[in-house]
């Protein structure tokens, strides 16, 4: 949890969602928008390569999950292929989305995202 938080949710989206807290010059936010997807992606393959079944931690459901079922909302949302590039990571997710109280948030999201 620790790593997610730090490096994949501050340090590379924190710098991908929101360039000016990492630098007040208008002209460095693309680089560092790039250098940020970078680091996701860094992040992602990471992920990929560790995951071995359809949850994190074991064989059992766990908060990791959820946190990690985020992360590959927003990577998709930014344009990766996450389906292609990180085929592990998308069944843990296909499997997450199973759940009924993930199809219960995903559908308050829409209507919220709707009105």
């Amino acid at each position: 949890m620790n790593w997610l938080s730090g490096t994949l949710h501050a340090h590379a989206f924190g710098g991908l969602l929101r360039p000016e807290r990492m630098s007040d010059e208008k002209a460095a936010l693309p680089g560092i928008e790039k250098k940020s997807m970078g680091n996701v992606q860094n992040c992602f393959d990471v992920i990929e390569g560790k995951l071995n079944g359809l949850y994190t931690v074991g064989g059992a459901f766990t908060v990791v999950d959820s946190y990690l079922f985020v992360f590959h909302r927003w990577g998709k949302g930014h344009g990766l292929d996450m389906k292609r590039a990180y085929p592990k990571y998308t069944a843990l997710v296909e499997n997450l989305e199973n759940r009924p109280s993930v199809q219960k948030v995903l559908e308050l999201e829409k209507s919220q995202a709707d009105s």
